[in-house]
This record gives structure tokens, C-alpha cells and sequence, in this order.
């Protein structure tokens, strides 16, 4: 998996570095259609926790209708990405993957109005959203080689 930080919006939140910000999918040997995921710290600092999005859950997000978190697990049905070392691998979700991961995700319970003005981007509608159906889009299609379950990741990495 290769990612590359999307710089014409910025972070959509960022405290003293970032906490959740979108990335675009740039690795040719992934045989996908869907370029945009999200990638927020989980785990302490720990990790990075990746996964799918798009502009509709972008902007139930942005209008308060779901939190940090919840805009993770609306693509729950899909592979996680998690990241420590610079090492990617692909995580189904379970139970205890949410529990013990997911549930860690920084800012997890916030919705975006609620965090500090300081630390949200200015007019996300026409800022990230605007710019993301002009420029970006997502299939529904992902084909992928390797895969753990949750509880396979954490036992092998926490």
C-alpha cells in the first residue's frame, strides 16, 4: 500500500499535528478503484488506522450527523489498513478489533462541530468537499492478496 497526503485542504484535524486527515490510494500494484481513504492516529500515538471514504460520508460528517469514529466504521464491512513502522497490513474488522482499536482512534467521540475551531478546517463544504467531486472519486470495487482478522492483528502486533 502506498499513500500520498492530500495537501489542497489540508487536515481535517490537526491539534499540534494531525489527527484525521484523507489520502489518496497511489499504489499501482493494488488493483483498486476507490482512492480516497482516511487516516487517523489510533493506539496512543501508536498506529494509523486507514479506511475507506468518500464525499457522501465526508459530508455527513462535516454537517455533525456522525463522529470521528463513525465515519471509520461506516466502511466497516471493508479492510482496515493499519500502519506501525511505516508496515501496512489489512484488517478485517471484529469485535475486539473495535473494541481494542477502533475505539482508541483520537477524537474518536467528537463531531466535527464540536472540536475547537482551531482545529477543524475552515468551510469544509467548499474547501474539501467541493474539491473532492471535482477531483476525486470511489468505486466500490478493492481486490486485495493478505488478510487478518482483528484479533490475528492485534495478537500479533499489541
Amino acid at each position: 500500500m502506498e499513500f500520498r497526503q492530500i495537501n489542497e485542504f489540508g487536515d481535517l484535524i490537526n491539534s499540534e499535528g494531525t489527527i484525521l486527515s484523507i489520502v489518496e490510494n497511489v499504489d499501482d500494484n493494488e488493483a483498486t478503484n476507490e482512492r480516497l481513504w482516511i487516516k487517523g492516529n489510533c493506539l496512543n500515538g501508536k498506529a494509523h488506522i486507514y479506511a475507506k471514504v468518500n464525499d457522501a460520508s465526508l459530508e455527513m460528517f462535516f454537517q455533525g450527523r456522525i463522529s470521528v469514529k463513525e465515519l471509520f466504521l461506516l466502511r466497516k464491512d471493508e479492510n482496515f489498513i493499519m500502519e506501525i513502522n511505516d508496515q501496512y497490513t489489512e484488517v478485517f474488522s471484529d469485535e475486539e478489533f473495535e473494541n481494542n482499536v477502533i475505539n482508541t482512534i483520537e477524537c474518536g467521540g467528537y463531531h466535527y462541530y464540536s472540536l475547537n475551531e482551531g482545529m477543524r478546517v475552515s468551510h469544509p463544504f467548499t474547501n474539501v468537499l467541493q474539491p473532492i467531486r471535482n477531483n476525486y472519486s470511489n468505486g466500490i470495487v478493492s481486490i486485495s492478496t493478505e488478510m487478518l482478522t482483528g484479533n490475528q492483528w492485534i495478537n500479533e502486533n499489541l
